[in-house]
């Protein structure tokens, strides 16, 4: 259980970042701005490879304004991720610290008595 725990989330991770580059050239092709950009067909309810457009993927595409979106998504999510860790990391060491300090405080008052 300690390795599903371990390793389950690189393990999805990979195996998306996979299924994502098996549709290179069929569903998406690198933008201007160096993101994902959908293919679809002429009439936009398609993908190149003949899949259904969902929704609200179609929405996107409509906009315009598929390529800033995923880039701001990616933005935003790499600015969370980043204040997780640094988050985790504080509490982590404050954590640390305060044990550190019950245990010298518990380590003098035995030299006390």
């Amino acid at each position: 259980m300690k390795f599903l725990a371990t390793f389950g989330g690189p393990i999805v991770m990979l195996l998306l970042i996979l299924n994502q580059f098996c549709h290179y050239g069929t569903r998406w092709v690198i933008g201007s701005l160096g993101m994902p950009l959908s293919l679809v067909s002429p009439d936009g309810r398609t993908y190149a490879d003949g899949t259904p457009v969902s929704a609200v993927s179609a929405m996107l595409i409509r906009s315009g304004l598929e390529e800033q979106l995923t880039l701001g998504l990616f933005l935003f999510s790499a600015v969370v991720m980043t204040a997780a860790v640094w988050f985790g990391r504080n509490i982590d060491k404050t954590r640390r610290q305060v044990s550190e300090q019950q245990r010298l405080t518990a380590k003098r008052r035995q030299s006390k008595a």
